[in-house]
């Protein structure tokens, strides 16, 4: 078991930084943009979300 000392909301961990990290949220964008088209019936092409292109 890994032994933490918990400082306000940082945790301190006694081993070196390591797994995967941020890579999965690369796959956030595209689902979103897939759930609003479900939703919507429109495609939007550009980022970030134009909330007039959904209205026209």
């Amino acid at each position: 078991m890994r032994s933490s000392r918990i400082l306000g909301f940082a945790a301190i961990w006694d081993e070196a930084p390591g797994g995967i990290g941020e890579p999965g949220t690369a796959g956030i964008a595209p689902a979103v943009y897939n759930a609003i088209f479900a939703a919507t019936g429109k495609r939007l092409r550009s980022m970030p979300v134009d909330t007039k292109a959904l209205s026209s």
